[in-house]
């Protein structure tokens, strides 16, 4: 949303708040086959495919060869979030062996272990829950995550400035 839209009357901020909200509620009603990031493809459909978000590609993990999904399972989503974060500490400890100070090596490889004992502690806990996986009609259904969804991905119409429209629209 432009930053002009702040200074449209409260009303009509109030009806655009309210049409976000009502577009997010329906759309975390919709459920999926799959964890993963949203394709579009030929035939203006979408598909699930391997996960995009920042959390598989930032601090070097995009050099990484990473389990990016998709995941049918939310075990096995959760299995390659842990493994993730285990290769990722492991590259950065490998990165600098050779060039760097024994101390910089020292606290490499402690943040390594803190990560390892971590993870397992999460692993541990995922194996505890019984409840993953399970044919629970409204439980089984993977829901759209929508926390990375900011006011600035949503486009307003110029001649409404009411109405919340899609990059078709413009």
């Amino acid at each position: 949303m432009d930053s002009a839209l702040l200074d449209l009357p409260q009303e009509t901020q109030d009806v655009l708040v309210a049409q976000i909200a009502r577009w997010a509620h329906r759309l975390s009603q919709h459920k999926f086959s799959a964890i993963g990031s949203l394709y579009a493809d030929s035939e203006d459909g979408y598909y699930i495919g391997p996960i995009v978000s920042p959390r598989f590609f930032t601090e070097g993990r995009a050099e990484l060869r990473l389990n990016r999904g998709p995941f049918t399972r939310a075990r096995d989503y959760l299995f390659a979030c842990i493994q993730r974060e285990i290769d990722c500490a492991s590259a950065l400890l490998s990165q600098g062996e050779s060039s760097s100070s024994l101390e910089y090596r020292r606290e490499s490889e402690q943040y390594r272990a803190e990560v390892e004992s971590t993870m397992k502690l999460m692993s541990d806990l995922v194996h505890k829950c019984t409840g993953l996986d399970k044919e629970d009609p409204d439980l089984s259904p993977f829901s759209i995550d929508m926390h990375e969804l900011d006011l600035k991905d949503f486009i307003v119409s110029k001649d409404d400035p009411t109405q919340i429209v899609s990059e078709l629209d413009i």
